[in-house]
């Protein structure tokens, strides 16, 4: 009785596992699609810091 007990144990936890990566691996290909799409429709992403050249004008 006690021995399948221990046995459920590590194989419930194995399946879980497998799906909790499944899982990880398809939301970062989702992630990476959309970041895709919206490269492909002219998005992209505006630096929050100005550019050196920008900031460094020199009005001597």
């Amino acid at each position: 009785m006690g021995l399948s007990a221990c046995t459920v144990g590590p194989d419930f936890q194995g399946a879980l596992l497998a799906t909790q990566e499944q899982f990880v691996e398809s939301s970062t290909g989702v992630s990476l699609a959309m970041v895709g799409l919206y490269k492909a429709l002219g998005g992209g992403w505006e630096s929050v810091y100005p550019l050196a050249s920008v900031v460094t004008s020199n009005p001597v």
